[in-house]
């Protein structure tokens, strides 16, 4: 790495580089070097004698005997490191071999992971401690919990994360520790919202005495928030118009400065580490988009006095400059930031060149860190254009290649001004890969993910192959290669790894204390407080809930619709006769107990109360359980109560999330055990039915994984633009991971006209909506490709496999005969996906995320399961059972020929006459 700052730091030689002030405290922190602490004279002694026990030990009973290891462990507890682990390696077989599983193994086992922690003696330690003293034993729990964080620093992020979860469970009163470390994983593994969660959960459980862990939590809350700004801040930081923050980021900005200044103040502590820093950060994020001066005047005063308590030539210092300088910068003062940034730049770069290079910006700590160098550099860069910091910028940014792309880029801006024809090439390879291996969108890689961040240095990039407008961006299937249809074919990640750590400890609290559990759950989540003779309702003995009429009339009849076409899919019973005296029959069978879940929270959902419920009774379930959450009063939304009493739930139980799956599949007291659980859900409520499913005791199956909702529009030049928009915008309003994507068949290649009429819908449309936000957020995950063939757009169709296809096309019947992966399909210009969702009679309920590939949505099926019988005559044994005996016998199943050949040679094995007349006369 180019060492850019030698030059620049030796030019100052020999003038005052730093304050007077600075200088002094630097001179300071180098003559207070305390040495470090010898031992007492009674330590000393008491090591003294333990060498002479072993060398004792030693010449009397020699190295392998049992007294001379046993020496050898007591002088490990009183040695230097290095000399202590030489001990215990030589000791521990002996001690093995000798004592088996024993409390002084363990000991051995205990010092060496210690000393040496190493994934082999932390594995051997812990596998000891629970054969010998007991899973839930302190000393067990101490060894997972070293385990623990030695698989979080290797960055084995899933086991680090299981072996807290499994501590929370075996020992309660560390749930909150394990809570707050299972967070720091999910923040260092880049998932910001399941960190955010989880930290949430350790707050509402930490004890109202514990003032000062409550203020750490509130403080390491707040720095999620602000790096959770930091990922999606793409759409914000490209805009430069005053106010355009959305809505759920300027949230994360505003709670994360009042946490930051609870922490700062309200601790029992004068002041908590990186509560100032992370302050500051979070007003002069909230400054850049309302250029709010007070807030950087604030942030200023803060950090100058930061700086006071700040050791010299520490990471924390070099952090606090650097974002002094950017504080004079975004006020104009810009030579005295230049001023500051040539003090402090060449040492904050040198300390980071120092660093680990497999860093990731996501889970970096605030400001002090590689990247607080790297924006360093990049903002100095862009005061006084100086390449050579830009080239440091890129170097040290390539662990992180949403940063490298955009450096580079930034670069090749740069470069008339000092860059070869080589480099530019170079830079632009290095753009390209970086673009490849980060699987960059257009628009992300113009997001340079850095603390600070000047929005005048934000500007969109154009990647080459596609090109955008306004809500969506657009791709020309001519112009990408087949490994880029590909990528197109998948859905947004969902960390469904995470979520099943997470269901897991509420599966097994529910699993153990059934109502109870589901009470303190209700309390927790949904803030609702139940009794446990409060949480299910027996909607038989229930009455009708208070129902606005045009509203309930409108639920009878999507009901009835639902009801008619569910009732024509029941089949009548199968029989077949195979030979003559074989018969064949498939009879249906209704699944006794299901379970239905329908989603709550901030929505009402019930059209899938009906949806689940009605196809249930039509099969003729026993019992039918609806699970939904409670509102914050206790109560059941009463649009939902009407849905499930007029469908025919049976139960209704007021539980959400993974507690309400675990409830169904265990049975609780008061809620009866399901044998299938069917409805859609979040993450965690996919994961829960998952997990389940492949539990013994639960033994319970599911209908289909689900997901985020999708959809796949294909239109031609014919179809109505405002008709196309409006049916993308549907599903895109559901939720900020959703999907939705257009297929635009344009045979002749002329696009322009149409898509500019297109843009204005999306631009009309999307401004009248109450959830553009979450809508806006949904489109930078989804694409409209052109394509100009029917062909090729069912090509591109079938391999993505959506929820929901609209067809929106001349000719619409064309395409069906061609339809091979998709869940539910709507017809012509006048079959909004809105009225399957609702009203048409079809059920809502679909296989996403690709899944339509191998299930089928919702049906009176799901409820079912089907059961053969065989029934045979003499004569029909006759016939089949030699081919029975041959088989049996190729197989070499003996017991299975038997039971054929026992029959037959009582029967005998020759066919009369009149059986062979009479099938004579069957199958003519």
């Amino acid at each position: 790495m180019g060492a850019w700052w030698t030059p620049l730091f030796e030019a100052a030689s020999g003038q005052e580089v730093l304050p007077n002030m600075l200088q002094a405290k630097r001179q300071k922190a180098e003559t207070t070097k305390v040495a470090s602490t010898r031992d007492s004279r009674q330590t000393r002694e008491a090591r003294r004698e333990a060498k002479k026990d072993w060398a004792a030990a030693r010449e009397v009973y020699g190295w392998g005997h049992l007294k001379t290891q046993l020496a050898a462990l007591h002088l490990a507890e009183l040695e230097e490191p290095k000399k202590a682990r030489w001990l215990l390696q030589e000791a521990l077989p002996g001690l093995e071999a000798s004592l088996g599983l024993h409390k002084s193994t363990l000991k051995a086992l205990r010092l060496l992971a210690l000393l040496q922690p190493e994934l082999i003696w932390l594995q051997k330690w812990k596998r000891s401690c629970e054969a010998l003293l007991g899973p839930s034993h302190i000393d067990t729990i101490e060894a997972m919990w070293h385990l623990a964080t030695h698989l979080h620093h290797a960055g084995a992020y899933q086991d680090a994360i299981e072996l807290y979860a499994s501590v929370a469970c075996r020992c309660p009163h560390l749930q909150v520790s394990a809570l707050l470390l299972q967070a720091t994983v999910l923040q260092d593994a880049g998932s910001m919202g399941h960190a955010e969660l989880l930290v949430r959960q350790a707050i509402r459980s930490l004890e109202a005495d514990s003032h000062h862990e409550a203020a750490a939590a509130h403080q390491f809350l707040a720095e999620i928030l602000l790096l959770q700004h930091a990922e999606s801040a793409l759409e914000a930081h490209s805009r430069r118009d005053r106010g355009s923050l959305p809505t759920e980021d300027l949230s994360l900005l505003l709670e994360a400065e009042q946490l930051f200044r609870g922490a700062r103040d309200g601790s029992l502590d004068a002041r908590l580490p990186r509560s100032t820093f992370g302050l500051t950060q979070t007003l002069l994020q909230l400054a850049l988009f309302d250029r709010f001066d007070q807030r950087v005047a604030e942030a200023e005063a803060l950090l100058r006095e930061e700086l006071k308590h700040q050791d010299l030539w520490t990471p924390d210092f070099f952090a606090c400059q650097a974002s002094l300088a950017f504080c004079l910068q975004l006020q104009g003062r810009d030579e005295e930031a230049q001023d500051l940034y040539g003090k402090v730049l060449p040492e904050y770069c040198r300390w980071a060149d120092t660093r680990p290079k497999n860093w990731k910006v996501s889970a970096l700590s605030l400001g002090a860190s590689v990247v607080g160098a790297v924006s360093a550099a990049y903002n100095s860069a862009c005061l006084d254009g100086d390449v050579t910091k830009l080239r440091w910028a890129l170097e040290a940014s390539q662990p992180d290649r949403r940063v490298s792309a955009c450096i580079a880029q930034h670069l090749l801006h740069c470069l008339p001004a000092g860059g070869s024809e080589e480099e530019r090439q170079r830079l632009q390879e290095e753009y390209q890969l970086a673009m490849k291996d980060a699987k960059l969108g257009e628009d992300e890689a113009s997001f340079l993910v850095l603390w600070p961040q000047l929005p005048s240095a934000r500007c969109r990039w154009r990647h080459s192959g596609d090109s955008s407008f306004k809500g969506i961006r657009l791709i020309e299937d001519s112009k990408i290669s087949a490994e880029k249809r590909a990528e197109l074919y998948l859905r947004p990640k969902i960390d469904l790894a995470t979520a099943k750590s997470r269901a897991e400890p509420i599966i097994a609290e529910v699993r153990q204390d059934g109502d109870a559990a589901l009470a303190r759950l209700a309390k927790r989540f949904d803030k609702a407080e139940l009794s446990q003779d409060d949480l299910v309702i027996d909607v038989a003995s229930a009455p009708w809930p208070k129902v606005e009429p045009k509203v309930a009339k409108s639920l009878d009849a999507a009901y009835e619709n639902v009801r008619r076409f569910h009732a024509a899919q029941k089949k009548p019973t199968l029989c077949v006769e195979t030979m003559p005296g074989v018969e064949c029959r498939r009879i249906a069978v209704p699944i006794e107990a299901v379970g239905l879940y329908v989603p709550g929270g901030t929505a009402v959902l019930p059209s899938t109360a009906y949806m689940l419920a009605a196809p249930a009774k039509l099969a003729g379930c026993k019992e039918i359980v609806l699970a939904t959450p409670p509102r914050a009063d206790g109560s059941i939304c009463p649009e939902v109560i009407y849905a499930a009493k007029r469908a025919g739930a049976t139960k209704i139980l007021k539980a959400g999330g993974a507690q309400a799956i675990a409830a169904m599949a265990f049975g609780t007291k008061s809620c009866p055990k399901v044998h299938k659980i069917t409805g859609p859900g979040n993450q965690y409520v996919t994961a829960a039915k998952m997990m389940l499913q492949a539990d013994d005791e639960a033994a319970v199956s599911i209908d289909m994984p689900a997901g985020p909702s999708e959809q796949l529009c294909i239109f031609d030049v014919t179809s109505d633009p405002s008709f196309v928009v409006a049916d993308l915008l549907s599903q895109a309003e559901h939720g900020p991971d959703s999907q939705v994507v257009g297929v635009f068949v344009s045979p002749s290649g002329e696009t322009q006209s149409y898509l500019s009429r297109l843009r204005e819908e999306f631009e009309q449309q999307t401004s009248k909506l109450s959830r553009r936000d979450i809508t806006k957020q949904a489109l930078s995950k989804s694409f409209v490709i052109v394509v100009n063939s029917l062909d090729a757009a069912m090509s591109f169709s079938n391999g993505y496999g959506p929820e929901h296809l609209v067809v929106q096309t001349a000719d619409p019947e064309a395409y069906l005969e061609k339809v091979v992966n998709a869940g539910s399909v709507f017809m012509g210009a006048f079959a909004p996906e809105s009225c399957g969702d609702y009203a048409s009679g079809t059920n809502h309920c679909l296989p996403t995320s690709g899944y339509a590939r191998q299930f089928g949505g919702v049906s009176t099926d799901t409820y079912l399961k089907y059961v053969t019988v065989q029934k045979l005559t003499p004569a029909g044994l006759k016939r089949v059972g030699p081919h029975v005996e041959v088989i049996a016998d190729v197989e070499e199943l003996e017991a299975h020929r038997n039971a054929v050949t026992i029959r037959l040679a009582k029967i005998g094995r020759e066919l009369s006459w009149l059986d062979k007349l009479a099938a004579l006369c069957r199958f003519c």
